[in-house]
């Protein structure tokens, strides 16, 4: 063997203990570890509730299914994501980004803490958002289509040009939102 063979052998595994120390093992085998576009985390129908994944990179992850909720989401990167019919209720998700294509299409997010967080042009179109902490955030050409946000917490929220047909927003708190060309009114929230 040549040295230059060595220092490949022991860079590769380096490179296996880095990967395999920094992933987190969940109850039913769900490995989670850094996705990319070119390698895309599978944890599809994981029970992932009540995990601890702030600050995770989960860009370009299939999460389709799985259950988040009551997990600790904050500052997760979910960029380009499929997170259609999760379940996410109760989760912290302060700071998390979900720009980009992320797929929330049927999701549960009903009591989520998304308080103070940028959801600029999330898609949100179908979504379960009833009782969720939405208040400080900002959902300027937010997709909130067809949208559950029942009882929401919208207080000071910046909704500008989101779309929100068929979006239930039956007593939603809207105190000093910014509402403009959103078409919610306060009749909407009644």
């Amino acid at each position: 063997m040549t040295n230059k063979t060595i220092a490949i052998g022991v860079i590769i595994t380096l490179l296996l203990t880095i990967a395999i120390t920094s992933s987190q093992v969940f109850a039913d085998d769900c490995i989670v570890v850094k996705s990319t576009i070119l390698d895309p985390t599978d944890l599809v129908g994981c029970d992932l509730s009540g995990a601890d994944l702030h600050g995770m990179d989960l860009r370009y992850a299939d999460l389709g299914g799985a259950d988040l909720s009551g997990a600790n989401l904050q500052g997760v990167n979910f960029k380009n994501a499929n997170l259609r019919g999760a379940n996410l209720s109760g989760a912290d998700m302060r700071g998390v980004i979900l720009g980009g294509m992320a797929d929330t299409y049927d999701a549960n997010l009903s009591y989520a803490n998304l308080s103070n967080t940028n959801l600029a042009q999330a898609y949100f179109i179908n979504a379960n958002l009833s009782y969720a902490n939405l208040s400080g955030s900002t959902l300027t050409l937010a997709k909130l289509n067809s949208a559950d946000m029942s009882f929401a917490n919208l207080s000071g929220a910046n909704l500008s040009k989101a779309k929100t047909d068929s979006t239930n927003l039956h007593g939603a708190i809207i105190t000093g939102a910014n509402l403009k060309s959103s078409g919610i009114t306060l009749a909407r929230t009644q």
